[in-house]
């Protein structure tokens, strides 16, 4: 089990969080689609996000994420491209690398 801090930092003066950041790379197509064994893979990380926020009270707290399902995610999140270029998505993406 691997447990993600759920920062939030602000990009394009926005606050986004670190599990917007994940889903965002977990929602990148594979190169050839979604095959039914990789949709079921990112499903299973965006219901890990999903329980990261409690939708009642929108309290945002830490990411549990099973050791299968991070493995999965971290190629994804280094291997990224993003549209702006910020200091804020280097550290996302060496604070993942580091766990």
């Amino acid at each position: 089990m691997k447990t993600i801090t759920n920062k939030t930092v602000e990009l394009l003066g926005k606050d986004v969080t670190y599990a917007e950041l994940l889903r965002a790379c977990n929602d990148v197509a594979p190169e050839k689609g979604w095959a039914v064994s990789e949709q079921k893979k990112a499903l299973r990380v965006d219901t890990a996000l999903d329980k990261s926020i409690d939708n009642r009270w929108n309290v945002i707290g830490d990411i549990e994420l099973e050791d299968a399902d991070f493995d999965y995610l971290k190629p994804k999140v280094t291997g990224m491209t993003w549209a702006l270029k910020a200091q804020a998505l280097v550290d996302f993406t060496e604070y993942i690398e580091s766990l």
